[in-house]
C-alpha cells in the first residue's frame, strides 16, 4: 500500500486531495502511512460512514455499523467544495411549508428562545413577554424588534412569536 500512496502522492496536483475508504480493520494502520507520505498536516478529515442498522451486533462486542474515509491533501492549496444536496420540490415544501404573503418567499417557523436563563438583554420582556421558563430569548430585544418591524417574525393566532427562516437565506 506504501507505494501506491507515495505514486498517487506524485500524480496529484498541488491542489488534489485523497480520500481513501476502509474498514475498521486497516483505517489506522493505513492513516499512519499516509501520515508519513502526506504528512500530518495534510491529514484534512476522518469521515465515518455508518453503513448498516445499530442492530448489527453480537452477543460480546459492539457491532459493525461503521466504514471510514481518510481525506488528505497534497497541499495546503487543496480544493473544497463544500457538500452539497440538492432539494427536491417535495423536500422544499416540506422543510419550508409556509410563503410570506407580503414577498411571496418560502419559509420555516423556528423558536426565537433557546435553553439556559439569562440575565443579561436575552432575559429581559420583549413587547411586554418573556421567553419561557428556563430559556432566554436568541436575540436582544432590540434585535428581535428590528426582525419584527422586517417582516421576520411570525405571530401565532394565540401571539407566539417564531423567527422566520427564509429558503432564499435573505
Amino acid at each position: 500500500m506504501r507505494r501506491r500512496f507515495v505514486f498517487l502522492r506524485e500524480l496529484l496536483t498541488a491542489d488534489g486531495s485523497v480520500f481513501v475508504h476502509l474498514d475498521n480493520n486497516m483505517v489506522f494502520q493505513i492513516k499512519i502511512i499516509m501520515d508519513e507520505i502526506f504528512g500530518s498536516k495534510n491529514f484534512r478529515g476522518f469521515i465515518t460512514r455508518k453503513k448498516c442498522s445499530n442492530k448489527n451486533y453480537t452477543k460480546n462486542t459492539f457491532g459493525n455499523i461503521s466504514d471510514y474515509i481518510l481525506f488528505y491533501s497534497k497541499t495546503d492549496a487543496y480544493k473544497w467544495h463544500r457538500p452539497v444536496e440538492i432539494w427536491s420540490d417535495e423536500k422544499i415544501d416540506k422543510e419550508y411549508p409556509y410563503i410570506d404573503d407580503a414577498t411571496g418567499r418560502r419559509y420555516k417557523k423556528v423558536p426565537i428562545h433557546a435553553p439556559g436563563v439569562r440575565n443579561g438583554k436575552t432575559g429581559k420582556p420583549w413587547k411586554g413577554m418573556l421567553p419561557p421558563p428556563g430559556k432566554h430569548w436568541q436575540y436582544t430585544p432590540n434585535k428581535l424588534t428590528e426582525l419584527d418591524n422586517n417582516g421576520a417574525i411570525y405571530w401565532s393566532a394565540n401571539g407566539n412569536p417564531r423567527r422566520k427562516v427564509f429558503l432564499d437565506g435573505r
